[in-house]
C-alpha cells in the first residue's frame, strides 16, 4: 500500500487495525498538514497519477511474467 497525495494536499494513509476476532482490517485514513506525521509522510507520497501508471506497469509486469511462466510449463513433460 501506498501513502498517496491527494489534489486537495491532503494524504492517504495506509492503515492497519486489528479486530476483535484476531483478523488484521486495512483501509487508508486521510491526514492533513496538521498531523505530526505529516512532513515524513508526505515525502514517500505518490501522486493518484502515479498510482494509476504503477498499477498499469504491474499489469504489463505481471502478463509478461505470466506468459513466461506459461512457456517455461510447455516444456515441462506430461504427469
Amino acid at each position: 500500500m501506498y501513502v498517496i497525495r491527494l489534489a486537495n494536499g491532503r494524504l492517504r494513509v495506509p492503515y492497519s487495525e486489528l479486530t476483535e476476532n484476531d483478523e488484521i482490517v486495512q483501509t487508508y485514513r486521510e491526514i492533513g498538514p496538521e498531523d505530526e506525521d505529516y512532513s515524513s509522510l508526505a515525502a514517500e507520497a505518490v501522486s493518484e497519477e502515479e498510482l494509476v501508471r504503477i498499477k498499469e506497469r504491474w499489469r504489463r509486469d505481471d502478463e509478461a511474467l505470466r506468459t513466461s511462466f506459461e512457456e517455461w510449463k510447455a516444456t515441462l513433460p506430461d504427469d
